[in-house]
Order: structure tokens, then C-alpha cells, then sequence
């Protein structure tokens, strides 16, 4: 992977199928830096100037508390910078709870 892009990945890139078989039409190894799933992103960040962009992830295993959540966000929009967060599933998650409808994109 950082031989292709400066990036590091953090916590398991197994798919759910073999891992813990929660998610089972999860069965791709690896990230898509090739085959973006949506090129909504890409699209929007394209727009942003370089680097402009603050990338908050949490995968499957991440248990985040609605306090923890709702302090990551005052954190994101008092700093006025762009910003991607996302979570295995946005549905699931605080992000509802915590962001602006002008904030919140869950495809």
C-alpha cells in the first residue's frame, strides 16, 4: 500500500466473511484505492485544496460512546477545516445525533 500512496492502514483489512462473519457480502480483501465505490468523494475532495482535509475513520471494531462522538465533532467544526468522517455504519453510529444535516452524507 505505501508504495502507492502515502497512507497506512490501522486495525484488521480482513473482510468481515472471514473475520467475524457479521458482514457476510463482505468478502474483498483489501482497500479500493483503484475502484473507488462511489466517485461522490473523490468528486468533492478534488475540490479542496491540498491538504485541506482532516480523514476520520472507524472501521468494524471501533466502539465509540455518544460523549466521545459528540466531543470528535465540537472538535472537527471548531476547526474549520474540511473534514470526512466515517464509520462502518453511518446508520448505526452517533453521527445523526451529532451533525448538521449539512454535514451528514450516509450513502
Amino acid at each position: 500500500m505505501t508504495k502507492l500512496w502515502p497512507v497506512k492502514t490501522i486495525g484488521p483489512t480482513i473482510p468481515s466473511m472471514y473475520l467475524d462473519k457479521r458482514l457476510h457480502d463482505d468478502k474483498e480483501y483489501g482497500l479500493s484505492v483503484f475502484e473507488p465505490i462511489t466517485d461522490s468523494c473523490m468528486k468533492w475532495l478534488n475540490k479542496k485544496p491540498t491538504p485541506s482535509v482532516i480523514y476520520v475513520s472507524f472501521g468494524s471494531i471501533a466502539q465509540v460512546g455518544l460523549e466521545q462522538m459528540e466531543e470528535l465533532a465540537m472538535g472537527l467544526k471548531m476547526s474549520n477545516k474540511n473534514f470526512l468522517l466515517v464509520g462502518e455504519n453511518q446508520k448505526k453510529t452517533n453521527f445523526p445525533r451529532i451533525l448538521p444535516r449539512r454535514h451528514l452524507r450516509m450513502d
